[in-house]
């Protein structure tokens, strides 16, 4: 089988053809996304805390049913279904050795899954990191997503989340 190479994919129905003609659907009318902003010091505390860091101008916002709202804090659900939630935040600091990390809350509740995989360094001009976090949830038309924030290292607490290469995409998939 030969290899795929896509920069951009955009599309209402996906049908995936298997051995025997066997074939399985895909449908998926419900994707937002959104840059996050620069809140500053999302990581002051060892533990995590519920920040306001969603842009309330949406990149992509499409529903068939039901409407997205996004606050600033939390984005609600539109419509029932197992969804894929995904961040890249990128930090920016002045103070060497800082290391964030941001989990996703479900409906007020903190997710097990974090990621922590941003130490930055502050050295020889090396002052951002950036981290990702890929997760699947099935959620109920009303239930809400936010970002918690957290200290994973020991030093340094002045961070910044850069907002134009730091975005959520949460995407229903069936």
């Amino acid at each position: 089988m030969g290899s795929l190479t896509v920069t951009t994919i955009k599309a209402n129905t996906v049908t995936k053809e298997g051995a025997g003609a066997v074939s399985s659907g895909y449908n998926s009318a419900a994707m937002y996304q959104t840059n996050l902003t620069a809140n500053s010091n999302p990581n002051d505390t060892s533990g995590f805390t519920l920040r306001t860091v969603f842009n309330q101008n949406p990149i992509i916002n499409e529903s068939e049913t039901g409407a997205w709202t996004n606050d600033g804090t939390f984005i609600t659900i539109p419509i029932s279904g197992m969804y894929i939630v995904m961040s890249s935040t990128a930090y920016n600091n002045a103070a060497a050795r800082d290391s964030p990390r941001f989990r996703f809350r479900i409906n007020g509740n903190g997710q097990f899954e974090e990621s922590r995989s941003s130490y930055i360094r502050v050295a020889s001009g090396h002052n951002e990191a950036s981290t990702e976090l890929v997760t699947a949830y099935n959620l109920n038309a009303g239930d809400t997503v936010a970002m918690e924030f957290g200290q994973a290292g020991n030093n340094g607490q002045s961070t910044t989340i850069i907002a134009g290469d730091s975005y959520i995409t949460i995407w229903r998939i069936a």
